[in-house]
């Protein structure tokens, strides 16, 4: 029996692409690059940052490009902020790492911060898109403020972003992962065995086989998890919904 709690420890999608080779293929799906190099990726991910409860998944620097990717299993219009906050930790730790002085009269060289959130929930959502920070400002004037970060959201459910799936097999295997989790889920498996009977269709027909067959326990504790903290939200939620009309019955009948 798998057993899973709410305290966010760690993502499923963090375990697989916190391998380089995985990482930097799906780095060259999103660009259109070719690196080859693993090396000349450095993992980069703040390990004692935590916000809302979650931890980030991957961060990484590859040339002049300084990478957050976030999986998200429940969409979030504040994925923008929550960016905010991450790159200002990061970039503080890229300077002081490399002693840049910011208050000498020579301009401090930064990597290009770039935010991408691979989204694979039941909300339906343009395939791709690009939340703003500045969308949430509340301005009484057309001005512009002087902050602004730009999140791009990926829809990785199966059948979506096919170029990017076709060229990233990892990302692919893992979207088609968690779709059999949900399928198989739906049949009112209870959902240790869902994860279980996914686990052996994927390994059977060669979808994240190695990761599935090295580290199998890990997976399905991790998915369980995530899956287990997903429906207690959706359970929260129509508690809540439900509380609200009984309340609003309430005031109509006195």
């Amino acid at each position: 029996m798998i057993t899973g709690n709410r305290i966010y420890k760690d993502r499923l999608f963090r375990f697989v692409f916190n391998d380089k080779k995985k990482l930097l293929s799906l780095y060259n799906a999103l660009n259109h690059s070719h690196y080859e190099d693993e090396d000349k990726l450095e993992i980069n991910t703040l390990e004692d940052f935590i916000y809302m409860g979650m931890k980030n998944d991957i961060s990484f620097l590859l040339d002049s490009d300084m990478c957050l990717y976030e999986h998200q299993s429940t969409f979030n219009p504040n994925m923008p902020l929550r960016g905010l906050f991450y790159f200002s930790n990061l970039l503080q730790k890229h300077i002081t790492e490399n002693k840049y002085d910011i208050y000498k009269s020579t301009l401090v060289p930064l990597p290009t911060p770039k935010f991408v959130v691979f989204y694979n929930g039941n909300t339906n959502i343009p395939e791709q898109c690009v939340l703003k920070l500045s969308d949430t400002f509340t301005v009484k004037q057309k001005e512009k403020g002087c902050l602004e970060v730009e999140t791009l959201i990926l829809d990785i459910n199966v059948g979506k972003n096919k170029q990017l799936m076709e060229g990233c097999k990892y990302l692919k295997d893992y979207s088609a992962f968690v779709d059999k989790v949900k399928k198989y889920r739906k049949n009112d498996t209870d959902l240790s065995t869902a994860i279980d009977n996914a686990i052996e269709y994927c390994i059977k027909h060669n979808i994240m086989k190695d990761v599935l067959e090295k580290h199998r326990s890990e997976v399905a504790r991790l998915i369980f998890t995530e899956f287990d903290e997903v429906e207690f939200r959706q359970q929260q939620q129509k508690e809540n919904e439900d509380l609200k009309e009984q309340i609003r019955l309430a005031k109509e009948e006195n």
